[in-house]
């Protein structure tokens, strides 16, 4: 079990995106990808992101360039149409692209 307290992560655990970060660490774990590299864009956990969002957005992924947020999550930057057609997806969830829909349809 990763222990996200003990880590150079344990800040993260006191901000609003440990959550985000929880998430990627517990598919990582289910998927048996590595932990302490999650947040590298070269992650299968990364890359997979990214898939998801260019498919949702209806872009290539090499299409969306990628940075860095404030809490060293890796991000992409999207024109606001493209934004657009990610809230799109939220509703209703069943006209979005298949792509590991489930989180869709609960939100």
């Amino acid at each position: 079990m990763y222990d996200v307290e003990s880590s150079e992560l344990g800040h993260a655990t006191r901000t609003d995106s440990s959550a985000k970060r929880v998430n990627m660490l517990v598919v990582c774990q289910a998927r048996s990808w590595p932990l302490d590299t999650y947040l590298q864009l070269e992650h299968p956990l990364q890359k997979r992101i990214r898939e998801i969002v260019a498919t949702l957005a209806e872009l290539m992924p090499k299409d969306m360039p990628a940075t860095v947020d404030g809490c060293s999550l890796p991000t992409y930057v999207l024109s606001a149409t493209f934004t657009a057609r990610l809230f799109a997806c939220l509703a209703p969830p069943q006209s979005a692209p298949q792509v590991e829909n489930t989180g869709l349809t609960t939100v």
